[in-house]
């Protein structure tokens, strides 16, 4: 049987303080979610905490940024694409990010071994954050461990350790920088400690017993994603077929309210109009109501001033004729 280059990835981290989990909220919906692994196989204790708190079986999916958390006496196998897998190991912690092709998993605690079977191209990326350092790839097999101490293993190939430098939001999350500046380049066949006190790193070649241990988990997980490859690589081609079909759907409903949207604005526009008619009509018909009272009141007016004339008129007769009156002896 031809040997095929593994990537071999063993992480082991352990928090000596109880960290708070996540607050759990709700799901966003399919279309606006990244998928970034499958269920292989499943023992024990394995859950989702958030954002959406689930039990985790056989074939689930995983998406980006869900708290995977494994429990006492318990493990998983996830498939992250056709060249990397991983297992979660008893009390481990962990979160996936996916960025194009570029793979970031962020352990909190416990232990994980992850598998690339094949070499990874120029464009794509594999690390594991372990709170004070990154580690890459630059061959094919490697695993890191964090305890009191943070470990690394290569059984094939490169790794590099760099330090990780947190943004000023992760700082207030994450545990503190690596105080070495410097990347760590461990080499096929060795391991290196690095304990968190210090910025020295012991670099020396792996036991026996160690490389045979390694080499048993990931022959086991190895033979886990070829059993089972065909199935998972299914459900990403149904999931991605049925975010097209929501998307599709949504751009179609889109397209449907645009059209009742401008439906409504033109039925608008012609009740605005017909008010505007009505409101010119009957502000028309009581311009023709005012003017008419109008020239009816200067009518009357107009009489009413006559026959004040007349009388005044009248009056002033009969006061000149009394006069003439009063002075005839």
């Amino acid at each position: 049987m031809k040997k095929i280059p593994i990537l071999i990835l063993l992480l082991f981290l352990c928090s000596c303080k109880k960290k708070q989990e996540p607050t759990v909220t709700n799901d966003p919906s399919l279309n606006q979610k990244k998928l970034v692994g499958v269920v292989m196989f499943s023992s024990g204790d394995t859950n989702i905490s958030s954002p959406t708190a689930r039990k985790l079986q056989q074939y689930d999916k995983l998406y980006e940024n869900d708290r995977i958390q494994v429990g006492s006496k318990s493990s998983i196998d996830l498939y992250l694409n056709t060249k990397i897998s991983v297992r979660l190991k008893e009390n481990t912690d962990i979160s996936i990010q996916k960025n194009g092709s570029d793979f970031s998993v962020r352990l909190y605690k416990g232990e994980v071994l992850s598998l690339v079977r094949k070499k990874l191209a120029k464009e794509e990326a594999y690390k594991v954050n372990l709170g004070n350092h990154i580690a890459s790839v630059r061959g094919t097999s490697f695993s890191v461990s964090k305890k009191d101490i943070e470990e690394a293993k290569v059984e094939e190939g490169v790794i590099v350790l760099e330090p990780f430098i947190p943004s000023e939001i992760e700082k207030k999350n994450t545990e503190q920088p690596a105080k070495s500046k410097q990347e760590i380049v461990v080499e096929e066949g060795k391991k290196t400690t690095i304990p968190e006190d210090t910025t020295e790193a012991k670099i020396e070649p792996m036991p026996a017993p160690e490389k045979q241990q390694l080499k048993k988990d990931f022959s086991a997980l190895s033979q886990i994603m070829e059993t089972h490859e065909a199935e998972v690589l299914g459900i990403f081609e149904t999931f991605e077929k049925e975010k097209q079909r929501i998307k599709q759907t949504l751009e179609e409903q889109k397209k449907i309210n645009e059209e009742v949207l401008e439906e409504q604005k033109k039925k608008n526009k012609d009740l605005v109009e017909k008010q505007k008619e009505g409101d010119a009509k009957l502000l028309n018909e009581q311009k023709q109501k005012n003017k008419e009272t109008l020239n009816s009141v200067t009518d009357q007016s107009d009489t009413q001033k006559k026959e004040v004339q007349k009388t005044d008129k009248n009056s002033i007769l009969d006061k000149a004729k009394q006069d003439l009156q009063n002075i005839q002896p």
